[in-house]
């Protein structure tokens, strides 16, 4: 990713909002763009952008809100591939099969906008 300038800030809350966004892909010589899609939000005036891809085998998660029913009716991510679930935070629920966090993005917030500044990045298990 370089420098993906989202959207204002404003834009985002603590409900965590679906994003998509492009980042530079490069296999050996060949380089393409790849659109990606994740989820935003900003607490506290800290932004965080939590990729879209469960950490067990690569499907695509969803942000199912305790307003809505499925996957437990909780606030949490969940894959349904095989019944994965994480936290508010992205954070794997043990025993689900995910063993890791959801990725990262490293983002800040500059010119009142929410900027993706880099690659999706691993954090620990829990």
């Amino acid at each position: 990713v370089s420098q993906s300038r989202y959207g204002p800030s404003v834009d985002f809350d603590k409900s965590w909002k679906t994003i998509q966004f492009n980042v530079k892909v490069k296999d050996g010589w060949y380089e393409t763009e790849e659109k990606v899609t994740a989820f935003a939000r900003i607490v506290d005036d800290k932004p965080m952008v939590i990729s879209a891809v469960c950490t067990h085998l690569g499907c695509t998660v969803s942000w199912a809100s305790k307003d809505n029913t499925t996957a437990n009716g909780a606030n949490e991510f969940f894959c349904p591939c095989h019944f994965g679930r994480y936290d508010e935070n992205g954070v794997n629920i043990s025993p689900t099969p995910p063993r890791t966090p959801l990725d990262e993005y490293p983002t800040s917030i500059k010119d009142g906008k929410l900027v993706i500044t880099g690659n999706r990045q691993k954090r620990g298990g829990a």
